[in-house]
């Protein structure tokens, strides 16, 4: 990407800046950019140009204050971030962290955030299914356990826009997501995830076979979380209709009309 700024990673762990390859995360996430202009019709040099100037930073830290969540990305103090932290995924006794391999890595974690943060930076953008449903646009959740190589750096498969198009058919000239895995529009893999909302007042969300239920409980219930304030906004929507499970809560509450 010549002449564009490149991912700038702020380390802010105690692992030895020396010891991160955070030039080979930043330089294939950057890359990735083009990836996401090609399948969003979007200008990714100026937006991360403007980004840049609102202080714009991908933030590494130790750990986060709930086990499982391991990225996140969202406004601090008025600047857009991600955070990615870095000793949960390398630590993980569930399934093995890497740098720059693998579904579990860090730069496949930074990926995530940085693609969803350039199509929607205050996640505040919903889809119409045509089914009845609205859907988040968090382009990168529906297939989030799905990575690919840029050079030897893993990052994380994401959404076309053509996938949020309740008409659209997949064919060997229309891809839904970048690898081409999706079958049909709004399809959820094993290991993703997606949030919609029902005009009967009820919030929910759609998990892959393999998406952990403990993920999802910590998502709906942390404050400030992007999930959690997913359902604030469609809580908002519903005019009260819609109850939210308590923050903070580790037992599960559904998402409910009252």
């Amino acid at each position: 990407m010549p002449d564009s700024p490149l991912i700038k990673l702020q380390n802010l762990s105690t692992i030895k800046s020396a010891e991160i390859p955070a030039d080979d995360i930043s330089r294939a996430v950057t890359k990735q950019l083009k990836d996401v202009e090609r399948g969003w019709g979007i200008d990714t040099a100026r937006i991360l140009r403007d980004l840049n100037r609102q202080g714009f930073r991908v933030v590494l830290r130790d750990h986060s204050s709930d086990p499982q969540a391991v990225a996140e990305h969202y406004r601090l103090t008025g600047k857009p971030t991600a955070t990615v932290y870095i000793r949960d995924i390398l630590e993980d006794k569930n399934e093995k962290g890497d740098w720059k391999t693998g579904k579990n890595s860090v730069s496949a974690a930074v990926s995530h955030e940085v693609v969803e943060l350039f199509v929607d930076p205050l996640s505040m953008y919903y889809v119409d299914g045509l089914d009845g449903y609205i859907y988040a646009l968090e382009i990168a959740d529906p297939t989030q356990d799905d990575v690919y190589p840029i050079g030897r750096v893993a990052v994380s498969n994401f959404t076309y826009r053509s996938y949020w198009n309740p008409w659209a058919k997949p064919s060997a000239r229309l891809r839904l997501d970048h690898r081409g895995l999706m079958k049909r529009p709004f399809e959820v893999r094993k290991g993703g995830y997606v949030v919609r909302y029902k005009a009967s007042n009820t919030a929910h969300t759609i998990d892959g076979r393999a998406f952990p239920i403990r993920k999802r409980l910590v998502k709906a219930s942390k404050p400030n979380g992007r999930t959690r304030r997913r359902l604030e906004q469609l809580a908002k929507l519903s005019d009260g209709g819609v109850e939210l499970p308590p923050l903070g809560g580790t037992s599960a509450t559904r998402v409910r009309k009252r």
